[in-house]
Order: structure tokens, then C-alpha cells, then sequence
């Protein structure tokens, strides 16, 4: 408590002596005693300003005139952080206080006014406390990576690495993009991921590492360098010059580009950005390159996973592929030693026959009738391997939009002339699917071969139907074939049917080239030709080709 009777001399060696800046008035804002520091922010020896008003020595604003008035009456105000404009021109964070002082009888002798400049130790709390999220960030992106990398993609864990850096580390924006690979033509850089308030600053994004301009920028330095590159005062950094107008409207003050090793000599780069100057020392950026190291393991032990899995892929399609020509040189080497060879044995039995004079003429007769048989069986079977394996070559193609109903009275026409007289009856229904692409001449090829191969098992006992229809989901068309009499017997595998000549109906003596056929043609046209059996005694065939 001060006493207005205190001699001044006393009352101003007192305050002077104060470290922080005081100023004494009465009630009528005569100044009693002042600091010396309250002094020097203001130019004037204390001694000097004993004695003048206040308000005499130095302008003070209304709101001030109001807190000073209600500290008269007896109020006490103060503010832990209070930002204020200095005389001279500068920001400042000030704590303060105004309070009242007593006479010795209890009455107001006026107010005591006192104030402390703690600008720097809020910068240093705010760099503690932004270093403190910082650290917290880097164990939690680290978290993330050893965790949760399983679950995510590489992209996955680029978007959740950034949206942390931006959520949980308070920074304005955070970008992470693929540097060129070393032997591209087109040195660029290709954005991944952006996030963060100041978002539309990346709107027009383009980093050119052949441009002179682009290269000299902080994210180019940090790719070609391969070292970090901060820049803690945008607006004043000639290294913002191409995006600086773009920076200072999204309130972007400093930033630190981080490069991450991507493997086989190609680097990618993480870049964040803050609202404040000098936001990144040599702790930040620390903090930022174990980031990037973490998010390099990552990337680099999920790419050659990913490599891994590719190679077994590839390994299997081979060990296919090899499985594939083996069981078909295993039928092509049945087709000449059984097939062809029996049918070309029978026709020279039956020549050796015919020069026999021991054999009537009626047996001749029904011999060369059956030579006939045998020749064009032989021959049929000629053109139907010799078919194959030309469409096996890849012919040229022809894609067009076909109509089904259109194509199918064609195919439906030949049957007849193929078969006079057939008892077996196709119906068709195109309304869920009415328009195909693919090659017209090998489509109809297609679709007359199976339909050719389920006539001829028709039989005298039981009405043959054959339903065609059609079904589109999922950018295909399939064309479905239900046969209602004759069952298919999977033999050897699962697709056995659709190997050369192989025989699934015992009283009919061909077998499946003529299904092999197809399938070689729905492979060509880019669809697949399958067949699923049913109980007791359907099958249903499936053509299934691109949607118009």
C-alpha cells in the first residue's frame, strides 16, 4: 500500500528501483512516482515527469481514460496476455495491471499502474509447446506407420500422414508428391495428397524441374539437393517469387520441404506450412525429417511387398500358361495318334477291302459309302483344328455393336440348313441384354459351333429345347445356352470339356474341339466361355463378351 504523505523523493527511489514498468498517480492523474523502465519505453526521465498529468506526458486512448476511471472507484483490472501497438510501431504481448491505492484512512489516493513486455517468453512458450506437438506428432505418425501400415495403401497412409501433420500438429497445410522417376523424359513433380485450411494455395499446382524458376524453389531444392530446405519468411524470400502473391492470400508465413527416399533413384517430398514466421528451427525440422524417414520405410516395405506379390502372380500365370500348352499338346497328340490316325487307318482298311475279290459288290457299295462317312468326318475335323489355331494367332478384328436378335436369326438360318428337319427347338430372349461388341464373323462362329454341337445330340424319345438368353452386369454382356436334355460329365478337371477332342457324350464319337473352338474365339474377342452342369441332366453354357 503506497502513502500519498511518503516524501517523493522516497516514493520515486522506490519505484524506480521497480524492474518492471510502474507508474503512480493521484487522483487527479498527476504522476507520483514512475520506473525507470516505464521511463525508458518512453523516453523521458522519471525525474522529469514528476508532478505533470499523465495524460500531459503521453496520449492515452479513451478505452484506457475508461479502465483508469473505474480503477478510481475502487476496480482492479488486469490482463495475463493482452496484444498491444507499441509507440513505436510494434506488436507487443504486454501483461498488465491497474489497481488502486489507499491513504492511511482508508481512502482512494489514486491508481497504480503497472505493465511487463512478455513478447519473448510468449515466443518461447509457443515454441515449447509447438515443439512438444511436434513431438507428439512424430509418435504418432510413427504409430501409424508400424500399426496400422498393414491395413492401408500407400496413398491411404501419404492422406493420414498429412491430414496429422495439419490436425494434430496445427500447421496450415501439409502436400506430399512423387519427384521424378530418374529415367522419365518429364521432370516433374506429381501431387499425392494436399490438405489443410490454406488448401487453394496448391489450385494451380506445377513444379517444372526444367524450368530455371521452378528449380530455384524450395520444394525443387529439396528434390534435387535431397536435403531439407526451410524458408521461415515467405513474403521476404526470393524463393516464393513465382507463388508469393498465391502464399501471402492464404496467410502462409514459413515452410519446411522435407525430401523422402522413394527407392531407385527417385525421391518424393512432404511439405508443411505455418501461419507465423520462424515456426521452423532445427528442432522442427528434425522432427519432420524422422517423419520422412519413417514414411520412407514404409512406402519402400509396402512397394516391395507389392513387388512380391507381383512376381507370384506372374510365377503362377506361367506355371499356368506352361499347364495349359501341356494339357493341349497332350490333345493335339491325341487328336493325330487316335483320332485322325484311326479314321485315316479305318479308310485304308477299307481301301484294301474294296481290292478284294472275295467281297460282294453290295459290301463295296456300303464301304465306299462309309469311306465317304470317314472322309468328310476327317475333313470336318481338319477344318475345325485348322480353325483354332487360326484364331489362336489373333486374326485381325472388327469390333462392332452388334444386336443379338438380329445376329441369331442368321446363325438360326444356317442351323437349318445344317440340319433339316431337327427336332430341336431354340428359343430366344434378348430383352436384358439386346446389343453386344465384338467381331461379327467370329461372334456367329461362336454361338452356330455350340449350338451345332448341342443339335446333334438330340434324341428320338424326348423333346430337345434349347433356351437362349442374355443378362448384363458389370460392363458384360453374357449370352447364356441352356441345354435341357444332355448333362455334361466333367471328366479329368474342371474344365475338361473345353479341351481338343475331348469326349463327354458316348454315343456321339466327336468331343470338344468344337468347344475348344469357342473358347478360343471368346478369348480373342476379350470374354469368357464357361459351362456349369446341373442336376440330372442340364447344362448351361455361358458366352460372355464386352456391353455395346
Amino acid at each position: 500500500m503506497l502513502n500519498s504523505r511518503m516524501p517523493s523523493d522516497l516514493l520515486l527511489s522506490v519505484s524506480s528501483a521497480v524492474p518492471v514498468s510502474l507508474i503512480v498517480v493521484d487522483t487527479a492523474m498527476t504522476i507520483v512516482a514512475a520506473s525507470q523502465t516505464w521511463a525508458d519505453r518512453y523516453g523521458v526521465p522519471a525525474a522529469q515527469m514528476l508532478g505533470k498529468n499523465l495524460y500531459a506526458v503521453r496520449p492515452v486512448s479513451a478505452e484506457w481514460r475508461e479502465i483508469h476511471s473505474r480503477c478510481m472507484a475502487g476496480a482492479i483490472e488486469k490482463r495475463v496476455r493482452d496484444a498491444m501497438v507499441m509507440d513505436d510501431g510494434t506488436e507487443q504481448v504486454v501483461k498488465w495491471e491497474v489497481r488502486p491505492w489507499m491513504h492511511l484512512d482508508g481512502s482512494i489516493g489514486g491508481i497504480v499502474i503497472q505493465s511487463e513486455v512478455i513478447t519473448e517468453y510468449v515466443l518461447e512458450e509457443r515454441k515449447y509447446q509447438q515443439l512438444f506437438r511436434d513431438l507428439n506428432l512424430l509418435m504418432d505418425i510413427t504409430k501409424l506407420i508400424f500399426d496400422q501400415a498393414v491395413f492401408m495403401d500407400e496413398f491411404d497412409l501419404i492422406e493420414n500422414a498429412c491430414k496429422k501433420i495439419v490436425d494434430f500438429g496445427g500447421y496450415g497445410l501439409a502436400w506430399f508428391a512423387y519427384g521424378p522417376e530418374a529415367t522419365a523424359t518429364k521432370k516433374t513433380l506429381k501431387l499425392v495428397h494436399k490438405y489443410g485450411p490454406a488448401i487453394h494455395y496448391l489450385d494451380e499446382f506445377e513444379i517444372d524441374l526444367d524450368n530455371e524458376v521452378h528449380r530455384n524453389g524450395p520444394s525443387a531444392t529439396a528434390i534435387i539437393t535431397g536435403s531439407p530446405t526451410v524458408v521461415n519468411d515467405i513474403p521476404s524470400s526470393r524463393l516464393y517469387n513465382p507463388w508469393l502473391r498465391s502464399a501471402v492470400r492464404n496467410h502462409l508465413q514459413s515452410s519446411v520441404s522435407i525430401p523422402v527416399d522413394l527407392g531407385h533413384g527417385q525421391r518424393g517430398i512432404i511439405v508443411v506450412y505455418s501461419s507465423e514466421k520462424e515456426a521452423f528451427g532445427e528442432e522442427e525440422v528434425a522432427i519432420f525429417t524422422r517423419i520422412s524417414v519413417a514414411l520412407s520405410y514404409s512406402i519402400l516395405a509396402q512397394r516391395a511387398d507389392q513387388e512380391h506379390k507381383i512376381a507370384l502372380l506372374k510365377m503362377d500365370k506361367v506355371v499356368k500358361d506352361l499347364n495349359t500348352r501341356n494339357r493341349n499338346l497332350e490333345s493335339f497328340s491325341d487328336l493325330v495318334s487316335h483320332t485322325l490316325r484311326s479314321k485315316v487307318a479305318s479308310l485304308v482298311g477299307i481301301a484294301e477291302l474294296i481290292d478284294d475279290e472275295m467281297v460282294q459288290d453290295s459290301e463295296k457299295t456300303e464301304m465306299v459309302k462309309n469311306m465317304g462317312f470317314l472322309a468328310r468326318s476327317l475333313d470336318e475335323s481338319m477344318k475345325d483344328l485348322n480353325s483354332t489355331l487360326l484364331v489362336r494367332n489373333h486374326l485381325v478384328l472388327n469390333h462392332d455393336i452388334i444386336e443379338l436378335e438380329q445376329k441369331f436369326i442368321d446363325v438360326l438360318f444356317k442351323l437349318d440348313l445344317v440340319f433339316p428337319g431337327r427336332k430341336s427347338t431354340v428359343t430366344t430372349d434378348f430383352a436384358h441384354a439386346r446389343f453386344v461388341r465384338a467381331d461379327r464373323y467370329y461372334l456367329f462362329e461362336a454361338t452356330f459351333q455350340l449350338l451345332q454341337c448341342l443339335v446333334r445330340h438330340e434324341t428320338k424319345e424326348v423333346t430337345h429345347e434349347i433356351k437362349v438368353n442374355s443378362h448384363v452386369s458389370g460392363g458384360y454382356v453374357t449370352i447364356y445356352f441352356h441345354d435341357t436334355i444332355l448333362g455334361v460329365k466333367m471328366l479329368d478337371c474342371e474344365y475338361a470339356i473345353f479341351d481338343i477332342y475331348r469326349k463327354y457324350y458316348q454315343h456321339y464319337n466327336t468331343g470338344g474341339i468344337k468347344l475348344f473352338y469357342v473358347g478360343a474365339i471368346l478369348e480373342v474377342l476379350g470374354g469368357k466361355f464357361s459351362a456349369e452342369t446341373t442336376e440330372p441332366c442340364s447344362v448351361v453354357f455361358s458366352l460372355q463378351l464386352p456391353v455395346a
